[in-house]
């Protein structure tokens, strides 16, 4: 169980996001409002998570 959680959060896929959150929370850009940082994180998360599964999606039912 704990094999799986590690290997979730440090997916290639994950890896990005969490970056962002280390930059947002513990550099100067933790100075933005919470509201700019959550939409950041928004997309970033769309754009290296959501739509990479989804068009991999018609690839494994295929």
């Amino acid at each position: 169980m704990a094999a799986q959680a590690i290997s979730l959060v440090f997916s290639p896929f994950h890896m990005p996001v969490l970056a962002f959150v280390l930059l947002l929370f513990f550099s100067y850009l933790s100075l933005l409002p919470i509201a700019f940082k959550v939409l950041i994180l928004f997309v970033v998360w769309l754009f290296t998570i959501c739509l990479p599964r989804m068009s991999m999606i018609p690839a494994v039912r295929a």
